[in-house]
């Protein structure tokens, strides 16, 4: 994979897959051996195929460009506030919650135990273990963001009884900010712990 690379800064190579692992790997690859790449995505809705977007897969996405995202769906969010549209909202509401709970799930192996394990890669970077830090600001904080979205999602069959309506546009903001301030929170924590423990790269070196 290396040389392949290094002989692609040379030349535009177009590569088709829907191999998510290899997809990572490559994008892995790509970034440590500083190869530009234009990712586009081909999607296809029943009998339409062919659908073009710059959007990399959910599943693939990282924590930054799975934010964005959400984003993107608070708009959505907020326009149908905006109408009173109850029924795009519910719809809008729904999605952004599963997704924010995925997100959380994502920012555990990549910001919290700093891609050391990552799903759909096969290795395991020890060198980045300097800046795991795992205390119990983040287990308590992790734990909240999960058990809040959890209560959200349709996944789970909620009591008929509970007959409340659905959190306003506002809640959904608060929420997504709360994750931010978790990563934020963690990339200084992360950043103290590399500095603190940088003479075991030195040795390793």
């Amino acid at each position: 994979m290396k040389g392949w690379l290094q002989k692609q800064k040379k030349r535009q190579v177009i590569v088709f897959t829907h191999d998510l692992v290899f997809y990572r790997e490559l994008m892995f690859y790509a970034t440590r051996h500083q190869v530009e790449v234009k990712f586009q995505n081909f999607d296809a809705i029943n009998s339409t195929v062919g659908i073009i977007s710059d959007q990399a897969p959910w599943s693939a996405m990282k924590v930054n460009e799975r934010i964005n995202t959400l984003e993107e769906i608070l708009k959505e969010a907020k326009k149908a506030t905006a109408a009173s549209d109850i029924k795009s909202y519910r719809v809008t509401f729904y999605g952004f919650y599963d997704k924010l709970r995925s997100t959380w799930e994502r920012a555990v192996e990549e910001i919290l135990f700093n891609q050391v394990v990552q799903r759909l890669e096969k290795e395991v970077k020890t060198m980045s273990l300097d800046g795991v830090v795992v205390d119990d600001e983040a287990i308590e904080t992790v734990f909240k963001g999960m058990e809040k979205t959890s209560a959200m999602i349709e996944a789970h069959d909620h009591a008929s009884a509970q007959g409340s309506s659905l959190p306003g546009v506002d809640s959904l903001y608060k929420d997504l900010e709360e994750l931010k301030i978790f990563l934020k929170a963690q990339q200084k924590k992360r950043k103290d712990a590399e500095e603190r423990l940088k003479h075991l790269k030195k040795k390793a070196v």
